[in-house]
């Protein structure tokens, strides 16, 4: 066994000496292949440990409860009624469990045009959530504050919303995410509009949505 490591050793040392040009490149492609390979899996790790650490702001032990199935995308369900709350609260009794009714839809959100100009809209999604929906968050506000109970609903007159970053930004793009505090928007909501004044801005937490969204209006 050492006499046949010995000699593979030998030859080895002889080849790189015969040819030192053929061996030095194939050392350095050796070498640069190593180091993409390492850093393509490094950048790898690294984006998955990012997404999860945004996606772990949304709680590790939150549950989502919906109808099923989806049988048109795009179709609208509707909301759980109060009886069917209650038997989710009565499903999770003694689990120290938060219920919070949540509903998350597709609308258009409208500005007001500025000295005559076309009104600004922009398709986004919202979520319908009363102020005990921040309890099952871990994003920190970043400008104002969130839901209040006292908070007007809206149904007769002028509601409230928040914001996150990214939408701040691309309803105001010419204006700082903490000057859209106090604004007012218009959101077209399965046929119905509300006037919403916005009381706060929180910090994006799906900081590769943008990335994402621009790909694909670049397509």
């Amino acid at each position: 066994m050492t006499s046949r490591l010995f000699e593979i050793t030998r030859e080895g040392l002889l080849h790189v000496i015969r040819h030192p040009a053929r061996s030095l490149l194939t050392a350095l492609t050796s070498a640069i292949a190593i180091a993409v390979t390492v850093n393509v899996i490094s950048l790898s790790f690294g984006l998955e440990e990012d997404i999860r650490g945004d996606v772990n702001l949304f709680g590790l032990r939150t549950v989502d409860v919906g109808r099923l199935p989806v049988l048109v995308p795009g179709l609208q369900r509707p909301p759980l009624g109060p009886a069917e709350e209650q038997r989710i609260r009565d499903v999770l009794a003694g689990l120290d469990a938060l219920v919070v009714p949540r509903r998350q839809a597709a609308a258009t959100v409208r500005l007001p045009g500025v000295a005559g100009a076309e009104p600004t809209t922009a398709r986004m999604q919202v979520v319908a959530a009363p102020p005990g929906y921040f309890k099952t968050l871990t994003v920190p506000l970043a400008h104002g504050r969130w839901l209040s109970a006292d908070d007007p609903s809206g149904a007769d007159g002028e509601g409230v919303c928040t914001l996150d970053l990214a939408a701040a930004s691309k309803l105001f793009p010419d204006v700082e995410p903490h000057d859209a505090v106090g604004r007012t928007v218009t959101l077209d909501l399965l046929g119905s509009e509300r006037r919403l004044r916005v009381v706060g801005v929180l910090s994006d937490p799906l900081r590769y949505r943008e990335i994402f969204e621009a790909r694909g209006r670049a397509r």
